[in-house]
């Protein structure tokens, strides 16, 4: 069955979908259903179907697009489109990406039925030329490999693969491990230098005797091999730690390699195949292993273990990050809690585990703050990376959750150092945020210290600091002292004004309190003061 992915946002349009043909006879096998792109994606990457429907009107990113980045991930995927009639304009690009076919809602049965047909014919045809023998052009520099090419096909659970052709490959390519009890190891390397299929092997030999009874080791990708191996008579007991044990061993002889080719080696092992059929199965189960290579880093060697029941993944995605009370660390310049906090975000990434996807937008939402704290204090984001590079293309390029929280801690370290060279102009910003704010509600009787600080994002304690090292005088006497002066210029213009109305004017809800206040600023009570202002009678 050719493994089948349906993406639409609307649930009906998709049971539809499904009512539509027999997918079964058709020889098709729908293994997911995503109701927007990020779940396409991480579906495709968890399934890896071989033929995608996608409607065109479909949350974040739109099928179109979808369909180009599927077709980049997995070139030999066939995308059939679907749309209104509205969207037809976008045919011209959808036969760029490369869709198979474009179908307008609502769907016609027999117009879905041979687009069906046409797919599964290209894909077979694809499939078949996976593990059979080809003829290539003499001329040809691409060396065939169809030992390989064969034993690809049968990780990636190739729908033109049935168990007779699967014996008949394993006879015909004399395939070395048995047909039954294979363990599947990736080996994934990272560096300038990749090691090679051929040191691989000559690294694998002298453990043939010893951990594995048997073996193959296929390149499936760039710096990407997998080993199918038979376990050796001492793997009886115990199989999974005695294949732990030898990834363990592999890796560290690996290792030295790696020094001299400046490599970082991950191994990752899958299920035990208990037949050659359900190899796709223990691979997919070893790449679930190598996901964990993202939140804990390379050069470690990683075991699949099987789902809890129940555990489900939620779909939504709530930030971690306090905008907040992390701009009062940055504004308050407490390096060391907010590298606390890096280090406590990361740790709730690891324990929560999500999709990369949600922990770069956690990231992002970070470094977002560090952005509009930047741009407060009026230094240019492209300074701070010296390749060019913006902050979301920088975390994209990293490899694991090891690496991002290293950049995000260094990032916030240039920071940092970048403000040390101007405190002063970032403490006089602070303090005339803090004047301006107060001129301009000292009129609320309410206002206080902590709502000053809470305004500009500053704790009491740093704006009470810098405010009296600013101005010579501490923040609540400046409030105090504006008022009284807006209290006289008010009776300087209105001399009959009560004092309760000069009060409440000002921010006093208290008259009697006003009177005191006032008196101890000016010297004199405030209905004095009026008096004198107003005209002398004849």
């Amino acid at each position: 069955m050719i493994p089948v992915m349906i993406v639409d946002d609307e649930a009906l349009i998709r049971s539809l979908i499904l009512r539509s043909v027999d997918w079964n006879e058709l020889g098709f096998n729908v293994v997911a259903q995503a109701e927007n792109s990020e779940e396409a994606l991480d579906y495709a990457r968890q399934y890896v179907p071989r033929l995608a429907v996608v409607d065109i009107n479909i949350p974040y990113i739109n099928g179109l697009d979808l369909a180009d980045r599927l077709r980049t991930m997995y070139p030999k995927m066939v995308i059939i489109i679907l749309t209104g009639y509205e969207e037809f304009s976008y045919a011209r690009r959808a036969i760029h990406i490369g869709v198979l076919n474009y179908l307008l809602k609502p769907i016609d049965p027999e117009e879905l039925r041979n687009s069906l047909e046409a797919a599964r014919k290209v894909i077979l045809e694809e499939e078949r030329s996976l593990y059979r023998r080809g003829t290539r052009d003499s001329d040809s520099r691409q060396e065939e490999d169809p030992r390989g090419d064969f034993l690809r096909a049968l990780l990636g659970r190739s729908a033109n693969l049935v168990p007779r052709d699967i014996k008949n490959g394993f006879r015909l390519f004399g395939i070395g491990v048995a047909e039954e009890d294979i363990a599947v190891i990736i080996i994934k390397t990272r560096g300038e230098t990749p090691l090679s299929i051929e040191r691989l092997r000559q690294l694998l030999d002298p453990m043939i005797e010893g951990a594995f009874s048997a073996l193959e080791l296929v390149s499936v990708g760039e710096n990407t091999a997998v080993l199918l191996a038979n376990l050796g008579p001492d793997a009886v007991n115990n199989t999974e730690d005695f294949l732990y044990a030898a990834a363990v061993s592999l890796r560290r002889r690996i290792a030295v390699e790696a020094v001299e080719l400046k490599l970082r080696c991950t191994l990752a092992i899958g299920s035990i195949a208990s037949t050659p059929e359900r190899l796709g199965e223990a691979y997919a189960n070893a790449n679930k292993a190598l996901g964990e290579r993202f939140y804990c880093g390379e050069d470690k060697v990683y075991r699949w273990q099987p789902e809890s029941e129940g555990a489900k993944e939620s779909s939504s995605y709530r930030s971690p990050v306090d905008r907040n009370s992390l701009l009062v660390l940055l504004r308050s310049g407490s390096e060391a809690e907010i590298s606390e906090l890096i280090k406590h975000l990361f740790q709730e990434l690891r324990l929560q585990r999500p999709r990369r996807q949600y922990c770069e937008m956690a990231v992002m939402d970070f470094v977002s703050v560090l952005i509009e704290f930047l741009d407060e204090n009026s230094i240019g984001l492209s300074s701070m990376f010296r390749d060019g590079s913006d902050a979301l293309a920088a975390v994209q390029a990293l490899e694991s959750l090891p690496d991002i929280q290293v950049w995000l801690e260094q990032f916030v370290a240039r920071i940092f150092e970048r403000l040390r060279g101007n405190v002063k102009s970032r403490t006089q910003m602070i303090v005339k945020k803090a004047k301006d704010y107060i001129e301009g509600n000292y009129q609320d009787a309410a206002l206080s210290l902590d709502r000053i600080a809470d305004h500009i994002s500053v704790t009491p304690s740093y704006i009470s600091g810098v405010f009296k090292k600013q101005l010579g005088i501490s923040i609540i006497s400046y409030l105090t002292d504006y008022r009284i002066r807006q209290a006289m210029s008010l009776m300087d213009r209105d001399p009959l004004l009560t004092v309760g109305e000069v009060a409440e004017a000002v921010g006093y809800a208290d008259a009697f309190y006003f009177s005191k206040v006032f008196r101890k600023q000016a010297g004199i009570s405030p209905s004095a003061y009026a008096r004198r202002k107003r005209p002398s009678k004849k």
